[in-house]
């Protein structure tokens, strides 16, 4: 399961890293992915203006920021960044952000894998009604990572999750009835 988890987390994170109107090689440098900043590379326009916006507190360009540096598409995906931008954003409140961050800390790209960081941010952003958020808390509970184990805390988001259409939910209420 944790590592079913770690796979829909990583795919969440491919899927939204793909729709980013930055460009594909943003960001990258020779050592890209190694926490190198953003004033070392060159940066496209677009990134700039981004990069820009961001700086100034922008939730959504933070957001859109972190993503680009994630974006798996790329040659060098930055995860020390991309974890950076996350977090600001998050801090902010944004539920998105907050997911990716605890993306981040279950995965261990750009920060040190820790389970607890990632069930408080998988919290954050599942309170805020994220049901892809609400599912990974679920699946913290059921699991014992990060949380102490709970079944019917899992049960309680999983159900959440399923509210909202999520069949991976769905799926996992069904085997806790089991």
């Amino acid at each position: 399961m944790k590592y079913f988890i770690r796979a829909l987390v990583l795919f969440s994170i491919v899927f939204a890293a793909s729709f980013s109107a930055c460009s594909d090689d943003a960001g990258q440098g020779d050592n890209a992915g190694q926490g190198d900043e953003a004033s070392e590379v060159s940066l496209s326009p677009e990134m700039q203006q981004l990069l820009k916006a961001a700086e100034q507190g922008d939730v959504k360009a933070q957001l859109s920021l972190g993503q680009s540096y994630a974006s798996v598409g790329s040659a060098n995906p930055n995860y020390v960044e991309a974890a950076k931008w996350y977090r600001k954003a998050a801090e902010q409140g944004d539920a998105e952000a907050q997911y990716y961050l605890a993306s981040c800390y279950n995965l261990g790209e750009g920060v040190e894998s820790d389970m607890a960081e990632a069930a408080k941010w998988f919290r954050k952003a599942a309170e805020q009604g994220l049901a892809g958020a609400q599912y990974c808390l679920g699946a913290c509970y059921n699991n014992g990572e990060g949380v102490e184990q709970d079944f019917e805390e899992a049960a309680k988001w999983f159900r959440k999750a399923a509210e909202q259409g999520d069949e991976y939910a769905k799926k996992a209420l069904e085997r806790l009835d089991d």
